[in-house]
């Protein structure tokens, strides 16, 4: 079976292309809704509990607003509550392949939003990655959220880190060795692309 990796910043296109690919036949497997799936297991809310504290866990769930802000403003919170969610998504995204090729899927789509940030491209026999101006992106968050552009830069980390104004090294680093097509307010690029 083969593995495609999806990618992409808040305000993309993303979302769009997972659905297009899944109108296809192409099954996709979605690590933030398995991520929020994960997050409301008991092993997860006791690990939370114990080693960031009991008030980032309400009676049902995780309390999310007061996590963001944690790790928002502390690094090593953030490293934390990322080993306890991330091995568990890993896991249960495995389980998920495992199931797909066992009922004869040829191929499935990982939709992961940080996906060369945490180094997994080498994961995949192809890698997608959906890419927007910035300006773009946040037209598309705050029409989405009914946001204002003030708040959606103000917890879009994800925005920055994808902007395509970023540094050469950072920008080349993501597209290397990367077909491309751009239509003006998005750009697809993809690698590995050889199926046979």
């Amino acid at each position: 079976m083969k593995r495609i990796g999806l990618t992409g910043s808040i305000g993309s296109g993303k979302s769009t292309v997972a659905k297009l690919l899944a109108a296809r036949g192409i099954p996709v497997l979605d690590a933030d809704a398995v991520a929020r799936q994960v997050s409301s297991r008991t092993d997860v809310l006791q690990a939370v509990s114990s080693q960031l504290g009991a008030e980032y866990v309400l009676s049902d769930g995780l309390n999310r607003a007061a996590l963001a802000q944690l790790v928002f403003a502390n690094p090593e919170a953030r490293v934390i509550l990322n080993s306890i969610i991330h091995p568990r998504v890993r896991e249960e995204m495995a389980r998920c392949e495992t199931q797909l090729e066992s009922e004869g899927a040829r191929a499935v789509v990982q939709d992961i939003p940080l996906l060369f940030e945490n180094n997994l491209q080498t994961l995949f026999d192809a890698v997608i990655l959906v890419d927007a101006p910035l300006e773009t992106r946040v037209a598309r968050v705050m029409e989405r959220d009914g946001a204002t552009r003030e708040a959606v830069l103000a917890g879009g980390i994800d925005l920055v880190l994808m902007d395509g104004d970023m540094p050469e090294p950072i920008s080349s680093s993501r597209t290397m060795g990367m077909k491309q097509r751009w239509n003006g307010n998005s750009r697809v690029c993809w690698s590995n692309w050889n199926f046979s």
